[in-house]
């Protein structure tokens, strides 16, 4: 058998296979007498037909079944043979078969990239103090009375920020109502009984809670409204629409007092123990985000100082993911399929860009993990199993069974391997 390998990019490669005659006759000639003996040819009984007429009849079937046996078989020998690491094949092509000269194709790979790992075990990141002071617990402690406020009907006052208002509104612009400039105007052109919270960030109409402010229940008003020319609804951006806003009733919210039932509802005996859970849930909060610091610093050292362009097709299927992924956070959120198109080529560009963070951080870990010897033991795997079980509200064997299905149980050990690194990194790395 002879190989070639060819370098034609960072990651890719073209690995030439020539096979001799004599070194797949006898695998030719076992396929071939295979065929013979449950084939069943006109003018012979089943299995009886001579080999040399079942090689004729059944000459493209046997070069195929050939091909598939063989290119698996010599790929992984070639591989073997050159030292490569591949991590994808992209195309097989140019497989040959010739009856008593030999057998060849050529396979278009991509491997694992060149890590010329940094002096990283020298490294020293700055030190984030987890700090939870008296007006932190006070601010959980409101939070928590606002998460469990209601809201009452209020009279004999006019609106104002943080109240709940019922509204009947109808839209505008040029005299000719939104709704019928396009049919993703519909909510934006008029409403009856809609519910708006004055003070928010994210006003259903821009700028619309300034407008309100001060109406009393019963007034009518005719404000302008005007819409940027990234607005999210193409018909309206970069205009100026006309509504007319009937306030119907409001609504104030009032939070509940720091007493008994408020106590036995959050299933606490006294005042001080729900302020020591919250100085104590507020503490683990810090302490991971401090932890997050560092593992941020320490892959943002280790990214820099390690130059290398992923595999290509490790970056398409990733970029993909990540894309997939972003696309269904936004519409969750609320983005319109208008607002995604608009987008997409700069939601590519950013999901491209993460996507290769990702696969370079995890070589990076991969190397550090064979630097350091490092090995993920059954049990820290079942460890491992079992956080993503739990965070994805599955049963371990669950879990287990889909990525075994699904071909992925080495990239989830390799995953496993590349946390335990990060960890190992975090103990390894000095303060300032």
């Amino acid at each position: 058998m002879k190989t070639r390998v060819e370098e034609i990019g960072p990651c890719r490669r073209t690995l030439r296979v020539d096979v001799g005659w004599d070194e797949v006759e006898g695998d030719y000639r076992d396929l071939v007498k295979g065929y013979a003996a449950v084939v069943a040819l006109p003018g012979f009984r089943k299995g009886k037909a001579p080999v040399n007429i079942v090689e004729l009849r059944l000459a493209s079937h046997l070069d195929e079944d050939a091909r598939e046996r063989f290119v698996p078989k010599f790929y992984r020998v070639a591989v073997e043979a050159e030292k490569l690491q591949p991590v994808a094949v992209v195309k097989v092509d140019d497989v040959h078969l010739v009856k008593n000269e030999g057998f060849g194709f050529r396979a278009t790979i991509d491997v694992a990239p060149r890590v010329n790992l940094p002096k990283y075990r020298k490294l020293s990141v700055k030190k984030v103090e987890p700090i939870v002071t008296e007006a932190d617990v006070e601010e959980a402690i409101q939070s928590l009375r606002g998460r469990l406020a209601r809201y009452e009907d209020v009279t004999g006052r006019a609106c104002r920020e943080g109240d709940l208002v019922r509204i009947d509104y109808s839209g505008s612009v040029d005299g000719r109502p939104l709704s019928e400039l396009d049919a993703g105007c519909a909510g934006l052109g008029q409403g009856t009984d809609f519910l708006a919270m004055l003070g928010q960030a994210s006003d259903f109409l821009p700028g619309i809670s300034e407008k309100l402010a001060g109406m009393n229940v019963g007034e009518t008003r005719t404000v302008r409204i005007g819409f940027q020319e990234d607005f999210n609804v193409p018909a309206v951006a970069g205009k100026e629409a006309q509504y007319t806003v009937t306030l119907k009733a409001i609504r104030e919210r009032v939070l509940p007092p720091l007493d008994e039932a408020l106590l036995s509802r959050v299933g606490v005996e006294s005042e001080q123990a729900l302020r020591e859970r919250a100085r104590s849930e507020l503490r683990e909060a810090a302490e991971h985000r401090a932890l997050e610091v560092r593992r941020g610093e320490i892959a943002n050292f280790l990214l820099e100082k390690t130059p290398f362009e992923p595999p290509e097709s490790l970056l398409e299927h990733e970029s993909r993911q990540v894309f997939i992924g972003t696309v269904r956070s936004m519409v969750r959120q609320g983005v319109t399929n208008e607002e995604l198109v608009r987008r997409r080529e700069q939601i590519g560009n950013q999901s491209r860009q993460m996507a290769a963070q990702r696969i370079r951080m995890r070589f990076i870990l991969l190397a550090i993990a064979a630097e350091e010897n490092l090995a993920l033991t059954d049990e820290e795997f079942d460890q491992h199993i079992a956080g993503l079980a739990a965070h994805m509200n599955q049963t371990p064997e669950k879990l287990a069974a889909d990525l075994q299905s699904r071909d992925e149980m080495d990239s989830a050990r390799e995953d496993a391997l590349c946390e335990k690194t990060m960890n190992r990194l975090m103990e390894m790395t000095a303060t300032k």
